[in-house]
């Protein structure tokens, strides 16, 4: 048997469990880094009481920063639920190849794509857009589809293949 994506072991799993994976990561590194800032501060003479507030004041930031794009993603995925009727937990499809499943799901940067096959009525195009930061650059793929509402939606992707697998995914309609 080959080896399973995150993405397959996670299918099996309720939505509260794939915000809170999603958003783990990025806490457990923002965490670090101020952990980091709050041992300096100790080691630097700041009285306890003081460093004790930053502690709990870098707790609530890290926690805003990991968990506030996740909760994005999550109430998309109410509306999808809303406008096709088709509820997550619902689903049954556990044992069929990811791209034959009614919902394609990828964790990527922290967040999460759920999509519904139904809320999708077509994929419009993909648009490249090129962000420099620094001395390095990156490029993002941006599939913009219909949604179901007569919408126009934005997926925003990190990797070529990422967006290629959401497309093959869509394509292997029922």
């Amino acid at each position: 048997m080959g080896k399973m994506r995150r993405e397959d072991l996670l299918y099996g799993k309720s939505l509260f469990y794939i915000f809170w994976k999603s958003g783990s990561g990025v806490f457990l590194a923002v965490t670090i880094v101020f952990a980091a800032l709050c041992l300096f501060l100790a080691v630097s003479g700041y009285d306890a009481s003081e460093v004790l507030a930053f502690v709990c004041l870098f707790f609530c930031i890290a926690f805003l920063l990991s968990y506030v794009p996740p909760l994005i993603c999550l109430s998309r995925v109410f509306e999808q639920e809303r406008v096709t009727g088709v509820r997550w937990r619902a689903r049954t499809d556990f044992d069929k190849p990811k791209e034959e499943r009614e919902w394609y799901l990828a964790l990527e940067g922290g967040k999460f794509w759920l999509y519904q096959r139904s809320y999708i009525t077509k994929i419009i195009r993909t648009a490249t857009e090129r962000e420099t930061a620094g001395m390095g650059s990156s490029t993002t793929y941006l599939l913009i589809f219909e949604s179901k509402k007569g919408k126009q939606q934005i997926i925003k992707f990190y990797s070529k293949s990422a967006e290629q697998d959401f497309r093959k995914w869509y394509q292997k309609r029922p």
